[in-house]
């Protein structure tokens, strides 16, 4: 099972993006992770290797510290919680898909079993939002005073990403995961700090079972 990623496709040619979409990767990262992906199905088809390359959505969830290089929900909730200016890169419309890390652990156990093996599937919810409005509920779930403040874009980043699991739900069966933010609860915080977060984001609900 290898742990591929969304950022292989770069910017989409149309939403929500299939397995089948072509792959531009617009950042080092991207073409890395491309790179594995091709490497992973191509030993299956020359010596039978039983793989499965998960592409995954935005992952979050407790234990992702916040940092110049993780998860913009990660950075949200320290930015709010410190108090500092909750700062969002260019104007806030550009989407975002999410999925939880027990979502995740859940399709990479099913993964690691299935009879759907050489390809490439979508690990997501099939649901985004805008970053501008994922701002906004972390401001109110952390009942904080900071600001929202936007800076210039930046380069390579792509304006929307959600995914289609139809792919993973009818071949692997092992990507159907809760399509809130909101589900559950999330330790993403300072270090040292014993606040919970909820990732109950979106809707205020049991998540539901992979």
């Amino acid at each position: 099972m290898l742990a591929s990623s969304a950022a292989v496709y770069g910017h989409p040619q149309s939403i929500p993006i299939t397995e089948a979409d072509a792959n531009e990767p617009t950042s080092p990262y991207g073409l890395d992770k491309l790179a594995s992906d091709h490497y992973a199905r191509l030993d299956h088809d020359l010596y039978g290797l039983e793989t499965v390359a998960l592409r995954y959505f935005n992952v979050y969830g407790p234990g992702q510290v916040a940092g110049d290089y993780s998860g913009v929900i990660s950075v949200f909730i320290d930015q709010a919680l410190s108090g500092e200016e909750i700062t969002i890169h260019g104007d806030g419309e550009q989407t975002r898909e999410f999925v939880y890390v027990d979502d995740v652990v859940q399709a990479n156990v099913k993964a690691a079993t299935t009879d759907a093996v050489g390809e490439a599937y979508n690990i997501g919810t099939g649901e985004s939002v805008t970053i501008r409005e994922l701002a906004e509920l972390i401001q109110d779930i952390t009942d904080t005073d900071a600001d929202i403040v936007h800076t210039e874009a930046r380069p390579g980043d792509i304006d929307h990403s959600e995914a289609d699991i139809s792919k993973v739900n009818r071949q692997c069966r092992c990507g159907r995961a809760s399509n809130e933010l909101s589900t559950g609860t999330s330790t993403n915080t300072p270090s040292g700090s014993e606040q919970r977060v909820p990732k109950s984001i979106f809707l205020r609900q049991e998540p539901r079972r992979l």
